[in-house]
């Protein structure tokens, strides 16, 4: 555009120099016709400028919203049973990771229990490093229902006969067309109080039409060992006064040879590490499974 202002001045000053008394009189004449021209000239770069700026941030924006979008599914994609928090994993997930054990029909067992039972339930969920941690933040703080592969455990640590009857049962039998059969794993916390589970247990075969299991309290050791005598009375009571339609599955029996022959360890003398409880995970859904 400067270089047509230009070429127009030149013309106009051969043209009328001689008419109008010279050169300097035709520049004095064209001088606002000139800086009108330049005027005109710096409005229209600066917005071609404008528009080749707002074109370059349009550009930027629909990057970032595609990378943006496509970060989003690649973080999709690689979340699993091993990055989802406790009490989160959906039955479509649950599913889509294939298990050791599947039920007929893909139901599923109802587990509920208190913190052993969550360590069962982190044991298939998360992976070694990661089981300690979440472990004891559901000890700690959560009541929650998740899914595995084989189960929908209602699980809180803890918790005792008063808790099962209020929360941990209701809340399993609310998914009874979901699942097969009913498993139990209470009784460390308050194991004083074994008639109260054993009559509520009986009950539960009147009002439901389920199989329904009820696992043995495991061993401690440690400084927690000086428990084990109040474990197996208790142990000792589900055996003998237990419906005979409940199923017992002696998991006391299994842990303590897996302690005492050294493949199996706690944590701290009460919850059982990352791969004794998968161990007993596993040894629960076989006793249900193939009793």
């Amino acid at each position: 555009m400067k270089r047509k202002v230009k070429v127009i001045l030149t013309a106009a000053i051969f043209t009328f120099c001689t008419a109008i008394g010279g050169c300097k009189a035709v520049e004095s004449k064209l001088e606002p016709v000139y800086e009108a021209l330049l005027q005109e000239d710096s409005v229209q770069e600066e917005k071609s400028v404008q528009a080749s700026e707002n074109q370059e941030m349009s550009t930027k924006e629909d990057l970032s919203e595609k990378e943006s979008a496509s970060v989003e599914d690649k973080e999709k994609e690689t979340v699993g049973f091993t990055a989802v928090p406790a009490g989160t994993v959906t039955v479509e997930e649950a599913n889509s990771s294939a298990g050791p054990i599947r039920l007929a029909g893909d139901k599923k067992i109802l587990l509920t229990g208190d913190s052993r039972t969550v360590c069962l339930y982190c044991s298939q969920i998360y992976d070694e490093a990661e089981y300690p941690k979440h472990v004891f933040y559901n000890i700690d703080e959560a009541t929650f229902t998740g899914y595995t592969n084989e189960s929908i455990v209602v699980a809180k640590g803890g918790e005792g006969c008063s808790w099962m009857r209020a929360v941990g049962i209701p809340n399993a039998v609310s998914h009874l067309e979901e699942a097969d059969a009913l498993v139990i794993w209470f009784g460390v916390n308050d194991l004083h109080v074994a008639s109260d589970y054993i009559n509520y247990v009986n009950g539960l075969v009147q009002q439901y039409d389920i199989p329904i299991y009820y696992m043995t309290i495991g061993p401690c050791n440690g400084h927690w060992e000086q428990k084990n005598s109040e474990v197996l009375a208790f142990n000792s009571a589900l055996t003998q006064m237990l419906d005979p339609k409940v199923t017992v599955i002696d998991a006391y029996g299994y842990i303590k040879n897996g302690l005492d022959s050294g493949l199996f360890a706690t944590m701290d003398g009460l919850h059982y590490d990352y791969y004794t409880s998968k161990a007993i995970y596993e040894f629960m859904v076989e006793q249900v499974t193939n009793p």
